[in-house]
């Protein structure tokens, strides 16, 4: 949760991260009940030693309202963690990822095609905003017709993790989204596809399935993570070009640089800029309260210790 929610700081935060890692690099925030870390090496323990601050969620009923993330890779240590991955990977193999490339693109050459006649448009609204709607739904089995409310739930439970507090709109959303997934997995149970929750259903490891939970907390991660994450991206990929100069006519000519520009927007403007961590055991910095919160608050371009990364979005040969 950030300190600072002022739509300045959202569009450059930049300045407020340095400004933290200089004069309160661990920072107690009282409206939250939260600890802010800001400098690299903190983050990265905070990040890494999950047996003091962890990921889990409070809860352990996901298909409850408000649950839907507590069975989910990002609430979840390890060693369940990685078996999680290993499970998930089986649904992304690179072969399974390289064959969804032609149909994006279509998808994309088709949302692009209104741009050129117009001479302008929103691209949020017109790009960056159904295209992850539609492959993620395409992706998963989902009916066209449930799109919008697919959306729609995504930018409300991400809005709840902005504000750090439920209201109606939360607890119906979540509510009408756990109902929807609970349904679907029966329903893919019964009659498999060729969709991902069926692969998802017949995925093994050591023996072991997906429980209900941990499949109803990955179709909610996929459509609110890859929904908010590919949005973010593509708008801050077209405003790092836009802040420097030919860049574009130089992608232009050389398009292998593509992969390596999209990393770089990754690096510079991250479409995540905070995760959390709950400390379980005492710590050298206080103590253990499973109730308060171990915020990131991280630029992840300008660390103090990091002096090679650059402190600007660059294009390399």
């Amino acid at each position: 949760m950030d300190v600072n929610h002022s739509a300045e700081h959202q569009l450059d935060p930049f300045p407020h991260y340095e400004r933290m890692r200089k004069t309160a690099p661990v920072y107690f925030d009282e409206q939250s009940g939260s600890w802010h870390v800001f400098r690299y090496d903190d983050v990265q323990r905070a990040l890494s030693e999950y047996a003091t601050f962890s990921s889990h969620m409070g809860g352990d009923d996901a298909s409850g309202p408000g649950q839907l993330f507590s069975s989910s890779l990002i609430a979840t240590d390890p060693p369940r963690h990685r078996q999680l991955r290993s499970l998930v990977t089986q649904a992304f193999t690179p072969k399974a990822v390289d064959a969804l490339a032609p149909r994006i693109a279509g998808l994309t050459d088709e949302l692009l095609e209104g741009f050129a006649v117009r001479g302008s448009a929103d691209l949020i609204k017109e790009l960056a905003y159904p295209l992850p709607v539609i492959v993620i739904s395409e992706l998963m089995g989902i009916p066209p017709q449930d799109r919008e409310r697919f959306k729609r739930w995504s930018d409300v439970i991400v809005s709840q993790t902005r504000t750090g507090a439920a209201n109606e709109d939360h607890t119906a959303a979540n509510v009408e989204m756990t109902e929807y997934f609970l349904a679907l997995i029966d329903q893919r149970r019964s009659r498999p596809g060729q969709d991902l929750i069926s692969t998802l259903l017949a995925a093994e490891i050591d023996g072991q399935k997906l429980t209900v939970p941990e499949l109803l907390g990955f179709c909610a991660l996929l459509l609110v993570a890859g929904n908010e994450t590919t949005t973010n991206l593509i708008g801050n990929a077209v405003l790092c070009l836009a802040e420097n100069p030919g860049t574009i006519d130089r992608l232009l000519r050389e398009p292998a640089l593509i992969p390596q520009t999209i990393e770089e927007v990754l690096r510079f403007r991250s479409p995540v800029q905070s995760m959390y961590r709950l400390t379980v055991a005492d710590h050298p910095g206080g103590r253990s309260d499973s109730s308060r919160r171990t915020d990131r608050g991280v630029d992840r371009l300008r660390q103090p210790r990091r002096a090679a990364v650059p402190a600007a979005c660059r294009v390399r040969c």
